[in-house]
């Protein structure tokens, strides 16, 4: 599981805390990251292969497309939206997650 922050909040874990700012991708393991998903659900969404995701290029506007792959703080797209490319995004130019077979925003 990946999370994203969505506003800025402070986490504070082992003893230590660091603030995270909006659109920051979290870094924990895994269970650290379902009890701070658990903790405080409105900070933070899950982002996943398969998610429909929009983002705002600097180049082309607003463009969207399905997750593929995440890593570090980058998201894979399969297939973007406007050049029908895969293509590799910073996680902090999404603007909306919304789950493809549903239509659901998270």
């Amino acid at each position: 599981m990946t999370l994203q922050a969505v506003v800025d909040f402070e986490i504070e874990t082992d003893g230590r805390s660091f603030e995270v700012k909006n659109g920051d991708i979290i870094h924990l393991s895994q269970h650290k990251l379902e009890k701070l998903l658990a903790k405080v659900p409105d900070h933070v969404r899950v982002i996943h292969p398969g998610l429909l995701v929009e983002w705002d290029s600097p180049i082309l506007g607003r463009c969207s497309g399905l997750v593929t792959g995440l890593t570090a703080d980058l998201i894979t797209i399969g297939k973007h939206g406007v050049t029908k490319k895969s293509v590799t995004i910073p996680a902090t130019w999404l603007t909306r997650v919304t789950v493809a077979e549903r239509g659901t925003v998270v």
